[in-house]
């Protein structure tokens, strides 16, 4: 695969990651398959190239990246450094919508999203080998 393309991949990964978000084969390939379309799709072998994206490709990837399969970890995530400041801004944000388009109190409702999974979730992922908490 092409250096760039190879890089851009990775760097996607890495960001999953760090992100809280879930790292497996089938969404590498889904990423790079996003990536390589928006790059040049003439290298997929759907049409003609020579890049063939599966799961063997993808465990290839994460290897040459150290990553390695990994239950995640029961312990409780860390709060981000700047917690207070970005609770104040959610807070702001909501507080200046309620009095510029005069919402009524009673339509204000509280729903907790911890249920909600917007992206794939698992009790397994990828992560670099030796990562104490995943």
């Amino acid at each position: 695969m092409q250096g760039k393309i190879d890089s851009r991949i990775q760097e996607y990964v890495r960001n999953l990651r760090k992100n809280g978000g879930i790292v497996n084969s089938q969404i590498v390939i889904a990423a790079a398959k996003g990536i390589v379309l928006h790059e040049n799709k003439t290298l997929l072998v759907d049409y003609g190239g020579h890049i063939c994206l599966d799961r063997s490709w993808a465990q290839s990837l994460l290897r040459r990246m150290g990553y390695t399969k990994r239950k995640g970890t029961k312990a409780t995530k860390s709060l981000p450094h700047d917690f207070q400041d970005i609770q104040a801004q959610y807070l702001g944000r909501i507080m200046d919508n309620v009095s510029e388009f005069k919402i009524p109190p009673q339509l204000i409702i509280n729903w907790d999203q911890t249920g909600v999974n917007i992206v794939p979730v698992s009790q397994w992922s990828m992560d670099l080998r030796g990562n104490k908490q995943v």
